[in-house]
């Protein structure tokens, strides 16, 4: 389906998560996770715009979800049960986050090893952690942060696949 025809589809609490690997750590982690996902983040409506609450380089932040429309992505339903989702999106934008890249390193390492072993670190997060932390805070139940982005797409049901 195309981002235009997608759009509407989409939910607060929604997963994004993202295919084409846009920059060096795409390309990483499809390469050490052998699966297409490179990027995750969470669909929230502000405003009558659509945007990904992510976290990346530049930290944990908005972006409107138009700027990843020239990308493949999968639109994956939150998990369910959760309740005040845009309270714990927003709350977790309140405070400066920043990326991990020691986590990614970790993340990467147990998926190309293939390494089932849980690592429990809490607050040094990437992006599927992130994305993590906002469902616990809305009732998810605690969950390993350190994860690849197909680790977290496995555990929702995909509902869209978004094609340029």
């Amino acid at each position: 389906m195309k981002y235009e025809d997608a759009r509407q589809h989409i939910q607060d609490g929604d997963t994004i998560a993202v295919i084409t690997p846009h920059n060096w750590i795409g390309k990483a982690t499809q390469f050490f996770t052998h699966r297409k996902y490179t990027h995750t983040g969470i669909a929230i409506w502000v405003d009558g715009g659509l945007y990904l609450v992510e976290l990346n380089g530049g930290g944990n932040h908005l972006t409107p979800l138009s700027h990843w429309q020239g990308l493949d992505f999968d639109v994956c339903e939150m998990p369910v049960g959760l309740i005040g989702i845009r309270e714990a999106t927003f709350e977790m934008l309140r405070e400066r986050i920043d990326y991990a890249y020691e986590g990614f390193l970790a993340a990467g390492f147990r998926a190309f090893f293939r390494i089932k072993q849980a690592i429990h670190w809490r607050t040094r997060l990437i992006c599927v952690g992130f994305c993590v932390a906002v469902y616990e805070k809305a009732g998810w139940g605690k969950r390993d942060r350190v994860l690849a982005p197909f680790e977290l797409v496995d555990m929702l049901r995909i509902k869209i696949e978004v094609r340029k």
